[in-house]
C-alpha cells in the first residue's frame, strides 16, 4: 500500500484522511473535538476527530509512532513538476522520497504538522547559492524551494496545501459558562475594590437638605 504523506510546519496538527486510515485498519484511541481554520478563510470550523497512532519502520531499522487526527479531506490533488537535477550538481546521487523525473499528480494520505515535523527531519541539509534545497528525512530527501523544471505543465506546481490552525475545544464548557469565566477573570482586583468604596460611602455620607454630608462620629 502507498501513500503520500505531505510535511507542512504551518500546520499545528497532524492528519490522516478517514479512507487511509480505514485501509490500515487503525483503530481509534478516543476523540478530539478541535477547531479548524484554512489559508485565506475567516470562519473556523469546529469538528470532531478521531485520535490513532500510526507505527513506521524507519531506515536502519528504527521505528516511529505518529499521533494523527482523522479528517475527512486534507487537500484537493496536488501537481509537481519533473525537476532537471543536472541543473544542481548539488543534489547529485540523494536518495529523493519521490521520483522527479516526470510531472505527476498526488493526493496527499497524510499531513504532518509542526507538532512531529522536526521529529521526521535528520538535520542533514544540501544546498548551493542558487536552486532548491534538500533536506533529509526518514522518507527520504525533500526539496524546498524554487527549481527549474524539465517542461512545464498548463496547471500551477505548488506544494503549498491549507494551513490548518487548531485550538483545543473542552466539551463540557458551555458559551455561557466561558464568557461568565472570562468577565469574572476581567474583573480581578476590581470588583472588590467597588464594593468597599460603596460601602464606605454608605456608612459615612448621608444625604441631607439636598446635600451630601458626612456622618459625625462620637467617641
Amino acid at each position: 500500500m502507498s501513500l503520500y504523506v505531505l510535511l507542512d510546519s504551518g500546520s499545528q496538527s497532524s492528519y490522516i484522511t478517514r479512507s487511509a486510515c480505514q485501509r490500515l485498519g487503525l483503530p481509534s484511541l478516543g476523540t478530539k473535538s478541535v477547531s479548524i481554520m484554512t489559508f485565506g478563510s475567516r470562519k473556523e470550523c469546529r469538528t470532531e476527530c478521531h485520535v490513532v497512532k500510526l507505527g513506521l519502520e524507519l531506515k536502519n531499522n528504527a521505528h516511529m509512532e505518529l499521533k494523527l487526527l482523522t479528517v475527512n479531506h486534507i487537500c484537493e490533488p496536488l501537481t509537481y513538476e519533473a525537476i532537471d537535477l543536472n541543473k544542481y550538481p548539488h543534489l547529485n546521487n540523494l536518495d529523493f522520497s519521490i521520483s522527479l523525473d516526470h510531472c505527476k499528480q498526488i493526493k496527499p494520505d497524510i499531513l504532518i504538522g509542526s507538532d512531529q515535523y522536526w521529529s521526521l527531519l535528520t538535520g542533514e541539509i544540501m544546498k548551493s547559492n542558487n536552486g532548491p534545497v534538500a533536506l533529509n528525512s526518514c522518507f527520504g530527501w525533500i526539496l524546498s524551494g524554487t527549481a527549474a523544471v524539465k517542461q512545464s505543465s498548463a496547471r500551477s506546481a505548488t506544494m503549498v496545501t491549507h494551513v490548518l490552525r487548531v485550538d483545543g475545544v473542552h466539551e463540557d464548557m458551555s458559551l455561557e459558562h466561558r464568557l461568565r469565566s472570562f468577565w469574572e477573570l476581567e474583573s480581578l482586583g476590581i470588583l472588590e475594590e467597588e464594593n468597599l468604596v460603596q460601602t464606605q460611602f454608605g456608612d459615612h455620607v448621608k444625604f441631607a437638605n439636598a446635600l451630601f454630608t458626612s456622618i459625625e462620629w462620637f467617641v
